[in-house]
């Protein structure tokens, strides 16, 4: 009884931060690691280094209304430029405006209802273009988008799938393309997909249990 009364006691803590994490109500984390191709370009390939390429990050600073997106590039990607990034939202009518408020300023942003496809993939709500090849390995880009009731969590939604795709890719959170600045070997598209909750409790479990292991040691 008393060991499982540790065990208990171990996990309880760390559970709740696990589960805490993964439905934080201020800020939404989209890790781009999944490298899906386009089945037209034979030349693609996945960026160098490891995932994710790129990641975003949306924060709203527990107030609706206002949310900072951050897009930064890994440092890892060799040659590869990020030219576009796809990304969705529940209900586009609600947006504003999304202005480039630091890092990289070269660029567009449009945003309209399932109007965007990326390869082979899905539909997506929000378009960002970088002008010119110039949102490289290491670089940050923020955005501030403001709108009716907009949060964080206002944009984890997926994109719609395309009907007229036979084999589709996805569906996916977001999506960017990676376009080599060289040869070509490193061009390609990836896509993000959440963490699920189970897995964030799956691992803080694991934590408690070698928590436990090391006061009976």
């Amino acid at each position: 009884m008393a060991s499982k009364s540790i065990l208990i006691r171990s996990l309880a803590p760390i559970l709740l931060l696990g589960m805490a994490s993964s439905v934080s109500a201020s800020t939404l984390t989209l890790d781009f690691d999944i490298s899906f191709g386009d089945p037209s370009d034979l030349d693609t390939a996945a960026p160098s280094g490891p995932a994710p390429w790129l990641t975003a990050t949306f924060d709203d600073g527990d107030s609706p209304g206002s949310v900072s997106l951050t897009l930064s590039v890994s440092g890892d990607v060799g040659i590869a430029d990020v030219t576009r990034v796809y990304l969705n939202i529940e209900d586009v009518s609600a947006i504003t405006d999304i202005t480039n408020t630091g890092g990289q300023a070269e660029s567009s942003v449009n945003w309209m209802s399932d109007e965007y496809k990326a390869a082979n993939d899905g539909l997506f709500d929000i378009l960002i273009t970088f002008d010119n090849n110039t949102f490289s390995a290491g670089e940050s880009s923020v955005f501030d988008i403001t709108g009716t009731g907009l949060v964080a969590s206002s944009f984890n939604f997926w994109s719609t799938p395309d009907e007229s795709e036979i084999d589709p890719s996805g569906p996916f959170l977001g999506a960017a393309k990676f376009q080599s600045t060289g040869d070509g070997s490193q061009s390609d598209w990836v896509g993000a997909v959440p963490v699920p909750a189970a897995v964030w409790l799956f691992g803080s479990g694991l934590l408690g249990l070698i928590g436990v292991a090391r006061r009976r040691k």
